[in-house]
Parts: C-alpha cells; structure tokens; sequence
C-alpha cells in the first residue's frame, strides 16, 4: 500500500494534474479504489489543503485505471526520479513549469522537435549535444530565437 502511494505522488509530478476550486474534498465523495489507494491519508485527509486533496484523488484515479504493466513502468519511472539528485529534480520541475505555461503552438512545435531528434541515429544526436555544448550563452540563445523565429517545416509530398 505504501509503494502505491510513493508511486501516486511520483505519478502527480510528471503529468500535472487539475486543481480543486476552493471547497475540498471529503474522504467520503473518494471511490473505494481511491480510498484503497489513499489509505495512509484517511486520519489527516480533512486537514490537506483542497488542492492537495484534488491531486491525489486525481492520482488515485488514474492509478487505480492503470494495468498492471502500466503500473510497473509508473513505479521504475518513480525509481528513477528518486534516483535523481535534487538539484536535477528541482530544474526538471521548473522546466515542467515553463513548458506548462506556453502556448498550445509552441507545446506542439517543441514536441515535434523533440520527435525528430529522438528519431536521429545516435551518432547525430551526440554531435548536436557536444557542438550545443560548445557553443557561448549568447550563441545558444541566437539559436533559440532563429529556431522560434523559423516557420515549422512542412512533409513534403512523394511521388
């Protein structure tokens, strides 16, 4: 039960979930799958506060909708982020936050970057992070701009 909800918490940082209005929720409106799950919270749930409350009944949720499998990559997922430093965790976290706050083109336009970067061989992706690396402050943000400035690229048609 314990690893279940070490694996909700975990679950909550990736995907960001829905916050509650101002009223909370009380242990009564959860499912008994979300009560199963949230059971270490039942003696302080009236105490959380109601945003608190809405994430981990979020979480339980989609926990208790999780396969077994999916369950399983969920708690390696939290493995690693337990494994990270806190540093790294803290800038992935403030990173999340940006990307959060962008517009639904911009979300697009990096995810697709992102796509095709993963779709490179991995000698290509290792000579774009070293000539990244190289590169000044100031050069690294004229990169960022042309590449923002730059209309996305279109499929081109084949015959």
């Amino acid at each position: 039960m314990k690893a279940k909800l070490i694996i909700v918490l975990g679950t909550l940082l990736f995907v960001g979930a829905a916050f509650a209005d101002n009223h909370g929720l009380s242990w009564n409106e959860l499912s008994a799958d979300q009560q199963a799950v949230l059971g270490h919270f039942s003696d302080t749930w009236d105490s959380l506060p109601a945003n608190r409350q809405q994430r981990l009944a979020t979480g339980a949720a989609r926990w208790s909708a999780m396969t077994p499998e999916q369950r399983q990559q969920a708690e390696a997922r939290f493995g690693e982020w337990r494994g990270l430093p806190a540093e790294r965790r803290e800038l992935i976290r403030e990173r999340a936050e940006i990307f959060g706050d962008l517009s639904p083109e911009e979300k697009r336009r990096i995810r697709e970057n992102y796509g095709r970067y993963r779709q490179m061989d991995k000698q290509r992706r290792q000579a774009l992070k070293d000539r990244y690396r190289r590169m000044t402050p100031e050069q690294r943000q004229r990169l960022r701009d042309h590449l923002r400035e730059r209309p996305p690229k279109r499929p081109r048609d084949r015959k």
